[in-house]
C-alpha cells in the first residue's frame, strides 16, 4: 500500500468524522454496521427535507454494541445535529441499536423496524412450505395505506402461527407497532417504500465492500476506517456526476417510444422515460415527512398536558 494513499485516505477520515452537521436539516437517520473480519464499522447516513443523502458519522467497534452506537450517536450531537428535533430512525431491529437511541434522544426518536430484516426473521422459523404464504400476508399488511388495517393483518398472522410455531409468532409480535411507524405517520407512495427498509443504507454498505473487496487481510482499526472513508468519498463522487447529468428522458423522441400490448392483444403506445421518477429527485419529502413528524411532536405535548 503506497504512503500516499494512506496519506490520501487519513485526511478523507478526517474529513468525515469532522464535518460539521449544524447546517444539515437531517428528518430521516439510517443507522447499519458493515462487517470486517473482527471488526464492525457503523455508518450513519441521513435524508435531508429536499431528498438527499448525506453520510453523518462513523464509528468503529468489534460488535453493535449498546455503547458504540451510544458513542457514534453522540458524536453526531456534538458535531451539530439537533437533538430535540423529531426524527425518524430507520434501523434494522437490533436491540442495541433500538436503546441507544432511545436513551439518547427520548420522545423525538420515532423508530421505524426495517421490514425486510423483520420478514427474514420471520421465515427462518418456519418451514419452506409455509415461506410464500407468509410473506404474501406479510407483504399485504406492510402494503396496507391505514396502520389499524396492517396492524390487525398482522396480529391475525401471529396468532394463526402461534401454535404450530410459536418462535416464528413471538419474532412477529416482537418490535410488531415499530415495523408500521411510517404507516402510522400516512406516509404513502414511493417514500414510504423508502423509509420501511434500511435497503438505501445497504446499497452505500454494498458500494462499500465492493470498493474494499481486493483487501485480502486489515491490519488495525484505524486502516479499516481510512479504506471505509476513501469508499464513501469515492460514492459521493460518483453520485454527484450521476446527479449533473442532464436528463435526457423528456427528449425522447416518438419514435423511440416503446410499445407493447394489452391483455386485449391491443397496440398501446407506452412512452417510458430513461430516468423513472426517483426519490431522490422527485419527492417532496418535507411536506410528506417534516410536517408529519411536528405534528406527531404536537400530539405528544398534548397528551403530556391532559396527562398533568
Amino acid at each position: 500500500m503506497s504512503r500516499r494513499f494512506v496519506q490520501l485516505s487519513q485526511e478523507q477520515l478526517a474529513q468525515w468524522l469532522a464535518r460539521p452537521l449544524g447546517d444539515l436539516d437531517s428528518a430521516v437517520v439510517m443507522i447499519d454496521g458493515i462487517h470486517f473480519r473482527d471488526r464492525v464499522i457503523l455508518l450513519a447516513l441521513g435524508i435531508d427535507a429536499q431528498g438527499h443523502k448525506h453520510v453523518l458519522g462513523l464509528r468503529e467497534g468489534s460488535t453493535e454494541a449498546t455503547r458504540v452506537v451510544a458513542s457514534l450517536l453522540s458524536d453526531l450531537i456534538d458535531r451539530g445535529l439537533d437533538a430535540q428535533r423529531m426524527r425518524l430512525w430507520v434501523i434494522d431491529g437490533g436491540k442495541a441499536l433500538r436503546k441507544a437511541i432511545q436513551q439518547t434522544f427520548g420522545a423525538t426518536a420515532l423508530i421505524q423496524r426495517c421490514q425486510e430484516h423483520k420478514r427474514r426473521n420471520v421465515v427462518e422459523h418456519l418451514p419452506e412450505e409455509l415461506h410464500a404464504s407468509v410473506k404474501r400476508a406479510l407483504k399485504d399488511a406492510w402494503s396496507a395505506s391505514d396502520a389499524d388495517l396492517g396492524r390487525k393483518q398482522l396480529s391475525r398472522l401471529a396468532a394463526s402461527l402461534q401454535s404450530k410455531h410459536p418462535g416464528a409468532a413471538a419474532s412477529l409480535r416482537e418490535g410488531l407497532e415499530e415495523s408500521l411507524t411510517v404507516q402510522t405517520l400516512g406516509i404513502t407512495g414511493a417514500l414510504q417504500r423508502t423509509l420501511r427498509t434500511t435497503n438505501p443504507i445497504e446499497n452505500l454498505n454494498g458500494s462499500v465492500a465492493h470498493y474494499c473487496r481486493s483487501v485480502k487481510r486489515w491490519g488495525d482499526g484505524q486502516m479499516v476506517l481510512r479504506w471505509v472513508a476513501s469508499a464513501l468519498s469515492d460514492a459521493q463522487a460518483a453520485r454527484l456526476q450521476a446527479d449533473a447529468q442532464p436528463d435526457q428522458g423528456a427528449r425522447c423522441s416518438p419514435r423511440h417510444s416503446r410499445r407493447r400490448r394489452d391483455l386485449k392483444g391491443r397496440v398501446a403506445s407506452q412512452p417510458r422515460s430513461r430516468h423513472p421518477p426517483r426519490f431522490n429527485r422527485a419527492r417532496d419529502i418535507a411536506r410528506q415527512l417534516g410536517w408529519r413528524l411536528i405534528a406527531a411532536a404536537e400530539a405528544d405535548r398534548r397528551r403530556v398536558r391532559a396527562g398533568r
